[in-house]
């Protein structure tokens, strides 16, 4: 899915490090991917950190 064709939004450069106004950072596809597993449940987040 190609978010900018889909929602008409402008691509952008970003050479100011990670910026939330910006859609926050570009993370690696295993990262996504554990962030998209994690979504689907719900779980106490400090013991998610301290694991």
């Amino acid at each position: 899915m190609d978010l900018h064709k889909k929602y008409q939004l402008r691509r952008v450069i970003n050479a100011c490090g990670k910026m939330t106004h910006l859609g926050g950072a570009i993370v690696l596809p295993e990262i996504a991917s554990a962030a998209s597993e994690a979504m689907q449940h719900f779980f106490v987040l400090d013991e998610l950190q301290a694991a």
